[in-house]
């Protein structure tokens, strides 16, 4: 007795069906995808944050609010946004007053405004109780920038705006 396999003649489409049903072909194609498309959002393993460029010449930003006394304030749980984000919504509102992003290349009273608007934003996304617990009068905004230029670091803050703090009205009693 002789085993014999049945043989079909070569089809293309059923070897394309079999190569997408095995977990080698998928892999195979999302290889070959991912190949071609390169290093683009979202797809990449994002290299920025990996790789800061030349060590001589490299800077970052930090985004903080303060209270009167200079102490920074904890805006996640006070305006629940974070530094990271609250510079990026900074930035949305000084390229809106002064046509760019960089703080540094927006004249100082566009600057300015731009600070005044987005601390009035942060005002009306606040959480009353948290910011009442830390009864600030005044709230400063500031960028903080450490960098490293030709071998020198360098760690400056710049003050971008100030917002004085409406003090609750004292409630009238009840006749």
């Amino acid at each position: 007795m002789t085993w014999e396999v049945p043989t079909r003649p070569f089809s293309f489409p059923a070897a394309a069906k079999a190569f997408w049903r095995h977990p080698a072909g998928l892999c195979a194609t999302l290889a070959v995808v991912l190949v071609v498309i390169g290093d683009k959002y979202p797809l990449s393993n994002f290299p920025m944050y990996s790789n800061l460029g030349k060590i001589e010449d490299t800077s970052a930003d930090l985004m903080l609010v303060t209270n009167e006394a200079d102490r920074p304030l904890p805006m996640s749980k006070l305006f629940n946004v974070g530094s990271a984000q609250g510079k990026k919504r900074f930035e949305s509102i000084l390229q809106k007053v002064a046509g760019t992003k960089e703080y540094e290349d927006a004249p100082p009273d566009k600057r300015r405004a731009a600070g005044e608007a987005f601390l009035a934003k942060l005002w009306e996304a606040r959480d009353g109780d948290d910011v009442e617990a830390f009864s600030p009068r005044e709230f400063r905004l500031k960028i903080r920038t450490v960098a490293m230029r030709h071998g020198v670091f360098s760690d400056t803050t710049t003050e971008i705006a100030t917002m004085t703090v409406p003090q609750p009205q004292p409630k009238k009693p009840t006749p």
